[in-house]
């Protein structure tokens, strides 16, 4: 036997009855009932159902707001949503981070290209890296009095956002007297350089000491120099 709580809308505004009754008999009570006063039937409620035997009272008969719920659909629909949502913001992300490292790869090239005009500028020749296929490095020299070097302009010198490696560098030239050079970078996003890059092809021009290039993972060697097509930035003096 559990506790029903009912209270009619009659005369008596808060008229509450409490009746004790089975489940049973709970599932067919009618929502009218002769026994409430006043000359009519009044009309029933059933504020709430205990079955552990406590009596029932409604959020309403304390007066507070009735509680709705979320069916299962709504809830697959909202977190369907937020997965679309969640994926398009990560893709978004992604490109932004791509496009972020290849803007880091223009402005290494340009201020490799700057440190090595002032190099040439005072050593009267561009440097040599101090091992074959090396890249370029701080220590990289061919020479200059005073023992000056790459890294008197540029320290460090930058590489690679992302593979950490060094940019392509070609030095043309005999011997110790590198008189141009070959400098590129390998880009994520083809065409992200626009027209403002040499695009120079690989060449067999004689290479200075140590000038050659053998490639790495991210620029393969040509012809000991490597191609400046897109997806790669390269410029020249």
């Amino acid at each position: 036997m559990g506790v029903l709580v009912l209270w009619t809308r009659s005369l008596i505004p808060s008229h509450v009855q409490i009746y004790k009754i089975s489940i049973p008999a709970f599932n067919k009570f009618a929502f009218t009932h002769p026994a409430f006063p006043h000359g009519r039937l009044g009309k029933v409620r059933i504020c709430g159902y205990d079955s552990r035997m406590k009596a029932a009272t409604s959020r309403r008969t304390r007066g507070l707001p009735a509680q709705a719920g979320f069916t299962l659909i709504e809830l697959l629909v909202v977190i369907a949503i937020i997965g679309l949502l969640a994926a398009i913001i990560l893709a978004s992300l992604d490109t932004a981070r791509t496009k972020s490292r290849d803007a880091r790869r223009l402005a290494d090239i340009r201020e490799i290209q700057n440190a090595l005009e002032q190099y040439a500028a005072t050593c009267g020749s561009f440097p040599q890296p101090l091992s074959s296929g090396a890249g370029l490095g701080a220590g990289d020299n061919n020479g200059c009095p005073s023992g000056i070097t790459l890294g008197t302009f540029l320290t460090p010198v930058p590489t690679d956002p992302k593979s950490g490696l060094s940019y392509a560098y070609t030095a043309f030239g005999s011997g110790s007297n590198c008189t141009t050079y070959h400098l590129g970078a390998r880009l994520e996003i083809s065409g992200g350089a626009g027209a403002n890059d040499a695009n120079a092809a690989a060449s067999n021009a004689t290479k200075c000491t140590n000038g050659t290039w053998v490639g790495n993972a991210d620029i393969a060697a040509n012809k000991g120099d490597f191609n400046g097509a897109d997806p790669v930035y390269d410029v020249v003096p």
